[in-house]
Order: C-alpha cells, then sequence, then structure tokens
C-alpha cells in the first residue's frame, strides 16, 4: 500500500514536471503575415463567410530551418478548395478575462467566452476557414477571409470534409444560429458612389474591380459593423477603409425587436447608404506597417522589424 502511494505520488510529480516543461514550449512563430482588404478591425467581417469576395494574400516567409523551402511546403495544396488559418488575434489588447460575453446579434445577450467566437479569449487564437484560389512557389491568394491586414498566420491546414464536417444529423446549434448568415441591415449607394467606384477601381490592390469592391462593401455593412456602444443611435456616420478605398456611409435605424433569454437585450436593424468613394491616405498606416513599409519590405515578410 505505501508502496502504491509513493508510486502515485511520483506520477504526479513527474505529471507537474511535465507539464511545466509543456508550457515552457508553447511558443509560436508566425509562417507569415496576411495582406488583406481590412487594414482596421472596423468592417473586418465576424466570420469569413459574411462576404465571398473579401481576397488576400499570404506569402511564407517564417519557417523554422536553413534549407527549408516555402515551396515545398505548400506542394500539393493546390488540390483543395478550401484551407483551415490559425492564427493570432495581435490587435487584442491584455485585458482581463470576462467568462461572458456580449454578442452583437443578440443584441447584447451575453454567452460564455467558450460558447463564442470572441477575440478575447485565455489565449488569442483564432481559427478561420477560407477559400484557397491559386497557390504560388511562397504564397496563395485566398476569399471570403475575415482577417485584418497584417495578422500573424500560425499555420495553413487543408480542409477536408469527410474529416471537418459531421455527419448530417448529427450537430447541434442553438436556435439563434439558423439565421447567423441572413444580413443585419439593407444596403444602397448613390450614382456618385458607383461612378466613384468604377473610376478609381484601377487603383485596386487586392480586389478585383468596382463591381467587387462594391459587392464587399454591401456584405460588410449587411452585417452591421457598428460596435456595441453605438447600436442604440438611431443613425450616424460610418466611415472606413476597404483596401485602398475610404468609403462614407450613413446609417438609419429601421426598427428593434427584443431578443429572448435571461440577458436577451434590443437588436437594432437599419439601411447603410453609401455616399462617397475616394482613394484613402495611404499615409496613414498602423505602426507595423509603417515600419515594413519604410523598410522596403511586403507585409507579408517575416523579416519586417516588430
Amino acid at each position: 500500500m505505501l508502496k502504491a502511494r509513493a508510486g502515485l505520488r511520483g506520477l504526479s510529480v513527474a505529471s507537474h514536471a511535465l507539464s511545466a516543461l509543456a508550457l515552457q514550449q508553447v511558443r509560436s512563430t508566425p509562417i507569415g503575415y496576411i495582406e488583406t482588404v481590412f487594414p482596421t478591425k472596423f468592417v473586418t467581417p465576424r466570420q469569413g463567410s459574411y462576404s465571398a469576395c473579401t481576397r488576400a494574400r499570404l506569402k511564407i516567409t517564417g519557417l523554422p530551418g536553413a534549407n527549408v523551402q516555402a515551396r515545398d511546403t505548400l506542394a500539393g495544396l493546390e488540390a483543395f478548395s478550401h484551407v483551415w488559418l490559425l492564427f493570432s488575434f495581435h490587435m487584442v489588447g491584455s485585458q482581463p478575462l470576462k467568462p461572458k460575453i456580449k454578442l452583437p446579434r443578440l443584441g447584447g445577450r451575453k454567452l460564455g467566452v467558450f460558447a463564442t467566437r470572441s477575440p478575447h479569449r485565455p489565449n488569442p487564437i483564432g481559427l478561420s476557414l477560407v477559400r484557397l484560389d491559386s497557390v504560388g512557389n511562397d504564397f496563395v491568394e485566398l476569399s471570403g477571409v475575415d482577417l485584418c491586414d497584417g495578422t500573424p498566420i500560425l499555420d495553413i491546414k487543408p480542409y477536408i470534409p469527410v474529416y471537418d464536417c459531421p455527419e448530417e444529423g448529427q450537430v447541434r446549434v442553438p436556435d439563434w444560429i439558423e439565421g447567423a448568415g441572413a444580413p443585419l441591415c439593407t444596403v444602397s449607394f448613390t450614382l456618385a458612389a458607383v461612378d466613384q467606384a468604377s473610376e478609381l477601381q484601377s487603383h485596386l490592390r487586392l480586389l478585383r474591380g468596382a463591381e467587387e469592391l462594391l459587392a464587399a462593401v454591401e456584405d460588410v455593412l449587411g452585417a452591421d459593423p457598428r460596435p456595441a456602444y453605438r447600436r442604440q443611435n438611431e443613425s450616424g456616420q460610418y466611415d472606413f477603409d476597404i483596401d485602398v478605398m475610404r468609403v462614407y456611409s450613413v446609417f438609419q435605424l429601421v426598427g428593434r425587436s427584443a431578443v429572448e433569454g435571461e440577458d436577451g437585450g434590443i437588436l437594432n436593424y437599419g439601411h447603410f447608404t453609401v455616399s462617397k468613394v475616394e482613394l484613402r491616405d495611404l499615409s496613414f498606416v498602423p505602426l507595423r506597417q509603417k515600419k515594413i513599409a519604410d523598410a522596403g519590405l511586403s507585409l507579408a515578410d517575416d523579416s519586417a522589424p516588430p
């Protein structure tokens, strides 16, 4: 009996030692920094499925080992239509963990952080399913992307339905998920905004023409990107950047609906009118991107200054 207890104590000590070692070894180096059409968090989709035409490009630069070539790591990936991106929520500041999160789509109703996809998590790690459009020697081109420009990418994994998609009839989700992909707001464009998008389309960096630009704007505004603290406002001006464009829009409240549940709130829905599209001031960029530009490096270059 004493030997058994001593053995259990030994296992416990060994387990704690292994846990401590594992904690020391949890380090990740980005394989690259993704280039997307969203320079800021505002209007960046909460899910990639909100807009199929939000394009991105990821150059693979941060591979370990002196002789590891990016083209070798990408060999065979072109056979897949979709990939998972594992990334870091690099724009989330250090804040005390909140066990419950307010969901914008539920009008402020709170759910446990692990029942949400909030970026405010114990570990700021995200997972996104995106479409794989093409594969180059050291880069991939993607669409349906819900990430900010410059997001550190930790890994790429192919989407395999037989492994990643549960059998039909075996999936259970809350009732509110059923309509989660539906637009919350309607969107219209003035004739001037449409003409301006057409005139400036040759400047686009990732989006492919005026039609795709306007479709992306309609998608992101339709999902109602307004921050929670402004969702009770009946109207307001909401200007934002997408690709190399600055877009000017006005929100007008159409109605409100109550959300059921003990923490339920009021969900607002309305209409955005896009009045103007112009080239944005590219001299104003986040600090990290400015360092990269000053160094003459690609945004996706891992050798960029921290």
